[in-house]
């Protein structure tokens, strides 16, 4: 798989370059799974994190509509700063970097897992109610990362720059 981060691309796949989730990872502590992980894993997790970011809702609109991902956007704001349109904003990128690692550790960790239909399980008088995590839920750590470029957290709504 090519690893495409045009910005605004029409067939933009990755937030992020490879090259650049590695200086990234280089400063950071157990990244074991990336440094292990190949060239082609790590490029299939960063397109992985990219796709699963871009489920989500932001805010501001588009820059270009023929761009193939939702970043950049117009009428973004982080820490009061706006965003411009020909830069990836960092937040993004962090959040993809981490996500891709999540990945590496966790494979299974935006599939669904099994027990979604199910609230609480009775066995010959055992009655379990399973704590489990929801499929496709993002990590915390991405989620904190994207707190200012969301249009929701959780069931809240955000107020919006205008």
């Amino acid at each position: 798989m090519a690893l495409d981060a045009t910005i605004s691309g029409a067939s933009a796949n990755s937030y992020v370059l490879r090259a650049d989730a590695q200086t990234y990872f280089d400063n950071r502590l157990d990244v074991a799974e990336w440094t292990s992980a190949s060239n082609d894993d790590k490029d299939s997790s960063l397109v992985m994190a990219t796709l699963r970011l871009d489920q989500e809702e932001y805010t501001g609109t588009r820059a270009d509509s023929d761009q193939a991902l939702k970043w950049p956007r117009y009428g973004v704001y982080v820490d009061d700063v706006y965003q411009e349109v020909d830069a990836m904003p960092k937040p993004i990128q962090e959040a993809t970097y981490e996500l891709a690692l999540a990945i590496l550790k966790d494979n299974t960790l935006l599939a669904d897992t099994g027990l979604e239909g199910f609230e609480n399980v009775s066995l010959s008088g055992l009655d379990v109610t399973p704590r489990f995590r929801e499929a496709g839920k993002l990590p915390a750590n991405v989620l904190r990362l994207l707190v200012d470029l969301k249009t929701t957290i959780g069931n809240s709504m955000r107020l919006l720059h205008s």
